[in-house]
């Protein structure tokens, strides 16, 4: 189950489309400033904004989704906030808790330990996770998480005002790949796992939501 639900979350996300000005990457950090519809970050160090993608069934627009109904989910629930930009790159975030239970400003964390206590029983499991933070490169296919052995987020939701939703976050995302170009696939042999990991700070967001369905909004 855990597998699944990470690779079904990214699937979601691949369609990201939109029409704002993307400033990612930009050399001068003072211009770069957080707009509704955008989420941004310094990974690495490097500032980075994220404003293309998000839609929705009932308003075609720079929106993402609140699905109370959503069966990948640890809880049933799920805030899905996803942006791309220029690069190809994706930064997507995913907070597995009631929108209408949410006091505003609360705080909600992913620890490496949360991985080790992964449990079937959906009820132990809702408590250990509470959010995914996400980021994929396209260019080589790596998609870093919070959820892993030693990845680890936190994020605070500062504002949900008619379903906008603002709030800072920051983690220690990782990946872990296989050189597929230098691997014998008529090989018996366990294949190499290389990790990797970004550090991620500085992330603010401010997102209209819609409630509905995620997959409704696909159609």
């Amino acid at each position: 189950m855990f597998q699944k639900i990470p690779f079904l979350l990214f699937i979601l996300l691949l369609p990201l489309t939109g029409c704002k000005k993307d400033d990612s990457d930009s050399s001068v950090e003072s211009e770069i400033k957080l707009e509704l519809g955008d989420i941004m970050c310094k990974v690495d160090g490097v500032q980075t904004k994220f404003s293309f993608g998000g839609s929705s069934e009932m308003v075609k627009s720079n929106v993402n989704h609140y699905d109370a109904d959503y069966y990948p989910s640890p809880t049933g629930k799920v805030i899905q906030l996803g942006r791309s930009n220029t690069d190809f790159k994706i930064f997507v975030i995913d907070i597995f808790k009631d929108l209408d239970k949410i006091k505003t400003p609360e705080t909600f964390t992913s620890k490496p330990s949360d991985f080790e206590y992964f449990s079937e029983d959906d009820e132990l499991y809702s408590d250990y996770k509470e959010i995914m933070l996400s980021y994929t490169e396209m260019s080589n296919m790596k998609m870093y998480t919070s959820w892993g052995e030693k990845g680890s987020c936190s994020l605070t939701i500062t504002s949900k005002l008619s379903d906008v939703i603002e709030g800072t976050f920051n983690g220690v995302l990782y990946a872990e790949s296989v050189d597929i170009m230098n691997f014998d696939f008529s090989s018996d042999d366990v294949p190499e796992i290389s990790i990797d990991s970004v550090l991620v700070t500085d992330g603010k967001f401010k997102i209209q939501l819609v409630r509905e369905s995620l997959f409704d909004a696909l159609e």
